[in-house]
């Protein structure tokens, strides 16, 4: 795996809480930050992938937004 140095300006704040989780959590700085980052972009394409899968599945449906809207009155309505 090819590795590259990047220089990135961050909030003191910020630095000193990334700073108080990288030694809780026995790592580096870089190494939190990175993985932090990984955890991100997994989190924001799964959503993505639910986006698409309720638009695939909305598309192939007879239901209207304001449908969907009044079901999810009547579930909070009734639970």
């Amino acid at each position: 795996m090819t590795v590259a140095n990047i220089n990135l300006s961050i909030e003191n704040d910020l630095l000193e809480k990334i700073d108080f989780f990288a030694r809780n959590q026995s790592q580096t700085r870089a190494d939190l930050i990175s993985n932090s980052i990984k955890i991100y972009i997994s989190q924001k394409q799964r959503l993505q992938e639910l986006y698409a899968h309720g638009e695939s599945i909305a598309s192939k449906s007879n239901f209207t937004e304001e449908d969907i809207i009044e079901e999810v009155k009547n579930y909070r309505k009734n639970k």
